[in-house]
């Protein structure tokens, strides 16, 4: 795991690279506090913006001091996709994470969490203290690629098709010209 995450704002960003073939299942939770210093953290209330991605799951919820159940969810696997703490109902925030995926043979997967005070896209999750108008932005990302190391057929059929352009290449420059 690579991090640039500053473990005393909780701003940053973890990432983690997967090359075994399988299935996957990566997650993060965060119990941040906005701008407690300046007011308290039992005041805030959670959004989001944009569309998971396939395979993505999420969840804003009280860390379970009271009534929240999010902790055991992501323990479980199961983040429900809601949010438990709307700005209706401000309180203790916290947020998760989650994504399921496959990496294939020659596959290298890169999982990105991201946490920053400025908004983050296409898909987030927000944290506000609404006395300060604080916010803290949740975000993840999934790339998965090839190594580099394309399979046989692959390459005889693209070796192939060079091969022909290269040979009708040859013949139209040659075509008319006596040797």
């Amino acid at each position: 795991m690579t991090k640039v995450f500053d473990t005393v704002q909780g701003l940053g960003t973890l990432s983690l690279q997967i090359t075994d073939p399988g299935v996957h299942t990566v997650r993060l939770f965060l119990d941040l506090e906005v701008d407690q210093r300046f007011s308290t953290w039992f005041n805030e209330y959670g959004g989001t913006s944009g569309t998971p991605a396939t395979g993505q799951s999420w969840e804003i919820d009280e860390p379970g001091w009271k009534y929240g159940d999010i902790y055991s969810n992501f323990e479980n696997g199961t983040l429900d996709n809601k949010n438990g703490v709307p700005i209706t109902a401000t309180d203790d925030v916290s947020y998760a994470l989650s994504w399921i995926f496959t990496v294939g043979q020659n596959e290298t997967a890169n999982v990105y969490f991201q946490t920053s005070r400025d908004q983050l896209s296409p898909f987030y999750l927000v944290q506000t203290d609404p006395y300060s108008d604080a916010n803290v932005y949740f975000s993840s990302s999934l790339q998965i690629s090839g190594n580099g190391v394309p399979d046989g057929g692959a390459t005889c059929a693209m070796l192939s098709m060079a091969l022909a352009g290269l040979f009708g290449w040859n013949k139209k420059m040659n075509n008319g010209v006596k040797m």
